[in-house]
């Protein structure tokens, strides 16, 4: 999982951009630096990521449309893997705008792009050249930004389906999504014995060090769901690398493991 655009359609003052920093990198997993300001169309992609104190520029994209935006992401980011001043990745299916309304209500505008296929395909006949793609938009809390984004990255399916219980996600009465499990992440860690793959109470600690979790009552549905998906039968090197990667969004505690060290 890597880093994500911030774009300001709008002339937003220090204080707001420093808001958003502070208050979206609160979830509990998220990483101290997970986004990078774009400024200008013609700087290209670049790092370094965004940090305190936010630095003083004047937008170029102000009053962009998310099409601009999407068609500039399209033809400068998609498919790239280096970048000038930035050793990591950059998300190409997410990004994040901080408009007006941004300065009078500390919400941003999170975008994910969706892929299909046509209409009575079957997943055989899956073609990358086929797909369709679909922008969908969510106004939030600052707070929830990384972890929304992060979850939509990771396994948008299953995100889409937690939705459907209303109690999870809804849009309030300001157009504002609402994401309640997102602010309320208090997970008991317990662990899972990789040898006999039971679920045990205590800790069953492997000789490699690896250290996995078990589900309990206070995961919200998203994490009951992924958690779901990512267990696999055999305790393998991909079996870490998915649950680690969980451990990101808040799933799971963080997994000790080599390949962890990437992150």
């Amino acid at each position: 999982m890597g880093s994500w655009l911030v774009f300001c359609t709008a002339d937003i003052p220090s204080e707001t951009i420093e808001a958003f920093q502070t208050q979206s990198i609160t979830h509990k997993s998220a990483p101290p630096a997970p986004w990078i300001l774009q400024q200008t169309p013609s700087e290209g992609v670049h790092g370094p990521e965004l940090s305190l104190p936010p630095p003083s520029f004047t937008t170029s994209f102000k009053d962009a449309s998310p099409t601009t935006i999407q068609t500039f992401i399209k033809e400068n980011l998609e498919g790239r893997h280096e970048f000038p001043d930035f050793r990591g990745g950059i998300e190409w299916d997410e990004f994040v705008i901080l408009d007006v309304r941004s300065v009078k209500d500390n919400t941003c505008l999170v975008y994910h792009r969706t892929s299909r296929m046509p209409e009575g395909s079957y997943e055989v006949d899956w073609d990358k050249e086929k797909l369709i793609y679909e922008w969908k938009c969510w106004r939030v809390k600052f707070l929830v930004a990384w972890g929304l984004i992060a979850e939509l990255n990771f396994a948008d399916d299953v995100v889409f389906s937690v939705w459907e219980d209303k109690k999870d996600a809804y849009w309030d009465e300001n157009g504002v999504f609402q994401l309640p499990y997102l602010e309320e992440y208090t997970y008991t860690t317990l662990q899972w014995d990789v040898v006999s793959d039971d679920l045990v109470p205590g800790n069953t600690i492997r000789g490699d060090g690896i250290a996995l979790s078990k589900l309990h009552d206070t995961i919200p549905p998203i994490g009951k769901s992924l958690l779901h998906m990512i267990m696999l039968p055999e305790a393998d090197e991909s079996h870490v690398s998915n649950l680690a990667s969980a451990s990101i969004i808040g799933l799971t505690k963080p997994v000790h493991a080599t390949s962890y060290e990437a992150w």
